[in-house]
């Protein structure tokens, strides 16, 4: 019979590695990677500055003047999406700015206290300076003043630089297509610039407008949401959130001004009567003029009924208007 042969493990003998370990390392590492994202994302810049601070002092970045360009291969230049590889599902929920805030009759009231602007009342925030019809955005001293030195820096200067980017192209467009707003902070200037735009994109929806800003690289409307958390829209008597380019009454005037256009293309049709067939428009095919308005308010999530009561005066006036400038 032969000899059983048992073997000790001694103290020094290598144990399997304990897989919950890592796995428990590799949620501690996202969940950080997360707060690092929510914060470059929707934080102002104040606390993004007091972040670049960290980073400097645990070595992740240096300021440009102690920098060589051999010590590193990362490239911020805006040429790659430097987008973190988290889904954003996993962030916390950004809350949107559904209500119009800061109003007299239809437009912008500036230097009034209200709750919807306590998501910037820290003054801690972004701005897109309004002048003369015109919008800028100026970046902070801090914004490429640091170079990174690991990946997760380079990720993080990377999402400052793109909402940096955002912040700029909107400055931009509202110079460009939407000065009357700019001047006169009427909501009705928030509507389409012309009836192909009107048919195209519905610019008080966050997503649509994303679209026509054509960022590079793309930003996703979550991340465009986070961006201009702490961003304001400032006059030189005041400031508004950015976010009442979608609120509710954006979206109303957007509708109000998109049916001027459209009737504008039949000027010997009587505007009043179409406005008293429309008023109880039901679901179906109807007349070119009725499927426009209720093709219009899905677009912009509104009720006709509501459109005509808060711009049917306002619609008519517009549309005589018009008439009188075309015979001029």
């Amino acid at each position: 019979m032969s000899a059983r042969r048992s073997i000790r493990i001694g103290a020094g003998a290598i144990k399997k590695p304990d897989l919950r370990v890592g796995r428990i390392i590799g949620r501690e590492s996202q969940a950080q990677r997360g707060a690092e994202l929510e914060l470059v994302r929707t934080a102002g810049p104040k606390a993004i500055a007091e972040m670049l601070l960290r980073l400097e002092a645990r070595g992740e970045i240096v300021a440009n003047n102690d920098f060589s360009a051999d010590e590193r291969d990362f490239d911020l230049d805006g040429a790659t999406d430097t987008e973190l590889d988290i889904q954003d599902e996993d962030l916390a929920p950004v809350e949107t700015w559904e209500q119009p805030g800061n109003l007299i009759g239809n437009a912008v009231e500036l230097g009034v206290d209200t709750d919807l602007t306590v998501p910037c009342s820290d003054g801690d925030r972004f701005e897109l300076l309004v002048s003369d019809g015109g919008c800028r955005f100026q970046n902070p001293e801090w914004s490429w003043n640091y170079n990174p030195l690991t990946q997760r820096a380079e990720n993080q200067l990377g999402e400052i630089a793109a909402r940096c980017r955002v912040f700029q192209e909107l400055a931009e467009w509202l110079s460009r297509v939407r000065s009357n707003f700019l001047k006169s902070r009427d909501f009705w200037h928030l509507g389409p610039s012309s009836l192909e735009e009107a048919e195209r994109h519905c610019s008080v929806l966050q997503k649509n407008l994303l679209s026509m800003l054509d960022t590079k690289p793309p930003v996703q409307e979550e991340t465009f949401s986070r961006f201009i958390n702490q961003c304001e829209l400032a006059w030189p008597d005041g400031s508004v959130p950015v976010q009442i380019l979608f609120c509710k009454e954006a979206r109303l005037a957007w509708v109000a001004r998109a049916v001027v256009l459209f009737v504008s293309n039949f000027p010997n049709i009587s505007l009043q009567e179409r406005l008293d067939r429309s008023r109880d428009m039901k679901k179906g095919r109807g007349t070119t003029f009725e499927e426009f308005v209720r093709e219009a308010n899905e677009k912009a999530g509104t009720s006709w009924q509501e459109v005509l009561k808060r711009y049917e005066e306002r619609i008519l006036k517009e549309n005589d208007c018009g008439k009188e400038n075309k015979i001029h």
